[in-house]
């Protein structure tokens, strides 16, 4: 431990050399390095954290500079993990620092996250939530979820324990897919946010001070700092009894994308014969699709899940003439 380097956070009460050991001796998986990635990693890196992941299969635009402020006009083209790890490096070349330039998918999440105390999610879409949402249950891992857009950004903490609520939860499996891409976003949102990631983590690797659990830290900038409750799903799909997503078939799932295929049954009110079709569209376009149709619907699907999502979806609205073959 480098005393000198860390002596201002020592000298704190709360801390000292045994709280600094126990940040020295902690490690961090950070999923992408855009907005939210860059500070977070920046602050973890300087603080001491001892192991830091790195997950990104991203390249540097222009477009990402007014925000990710760990990168240079000299980075455009180059993988973000490599600029990234160059970055921390010559900012502490104590810390271990592991890159995977890769898309994160279910398929390699659960012998990944094993490996680090702590989840990250800096991502910026529905799916990379799910993915790490449900392996971190599956593995009782914390997950520290962030998302900026537009000029708000909100910060919170799930599967803290068995009583919190997940992502899930908070989501209730809805496929709103709102992106920086595609909806923008101011320059500091990401940062504010990306700095009480940091600080978040930091307050669990300490056991100190009153943590995110079942509740969104958010803030806007037209509103300021306001917390919206979570509530646990006694429904849900990886996180309640009834959970149908599990150790044995997550890694064989089809749902963590806009793509999975769904096939139903259409059978008109006045003929008893029947059409297959298959549909690759995301649940909510489904849903706008069938919810004010009057038809008997069969839905299905490989894993016999999306299709559920879907059904229940479909219920909630008032469609009682739907089902899904288990």
């Amino acid at each position: 431990m480098d005393y000198e380097r860390y002596q201002k956070q020592i000298v704190l009460p709360k801390i000292g050399e045994l709280g600094q050991k126990k940040i020295c001796d902690s490690s961090v998986l950070i999923i992408g390095v855009g907005g939210i990635g860059c500070p977070t990693l920046v602050y973890l890196v300087s603080m001491g954290v001892g192991t830091i992941g790195i997950v990104d299969y991203d390249i540097v635009d222009i477009s990402n500079l007014h925000r990710q402020f760990i990168y240079t006009n000299e980075d455009i083209g180059k993988y973000k993990v490599n600029c990234a790890k160059d970055f921390c490096l010559k900012r502490n070349n104590k810390t271990n620092i592991n890159i995977y330039n890769l898309k994160l998918t279910n398929k390699i999440t659960l012998e990944l996250f094993i490996n680090y105390d702590y989840i990250l999610d800096c991502t910026d879409n529905i799916f990379s939530r799910h993915i790490i949402n449900d392996a971190c249950v599956l593995l009782n891992k914390k997950y520290f979820f962030s998302s900026a857009i537009g000029t708000s950004s909100q910060i919170g903490v799930f599967n803290s324990s068995i009583t919190c609520a997940c992502y899930r939860c908070l989501n209730n499996n809805k496929n709103i897919n709102e992106t920086c891409e595609s909806s923008g976003v101011l320059g500091v949102t990401p940062g504010i946010v990306g700095n009480l990631l940091a600080m978040e983590v930091i307050k669990f690797i300490l056991n100190y001070g009153e943590k995110l659990t079942n509740r969104l830290l958010t803030y806007d900038i037209y509103q300021g700092f306001y917390n919206v409750s979570v509530l646990k799903n006694k429904n849900c799909l990886i996180c309640s009894k009834n959970a149908i997503i599990n150790k044995n078939n997550y890694s064989k799932l089809d749902i963590y994308t806009p793509k999975c295929s769904i096939k139903y049954k259409y059978s008109t009110n006045d003929s008893n014969d029947s059409i297959y079709l298959n549909e690759f569209d995301t649940i909510d376009i489904l849903f706008e699709k069938y919810c004010n149709n009057d038809n008997k619907l069969i839905f299905t699907c490989e894993n016999k899940i999306k299709s559920k999502i879907l059904v229940n979806k479909l219920r909630q609205f008032g469609r009682n003439n739907v089902w899904f073959l288990i």
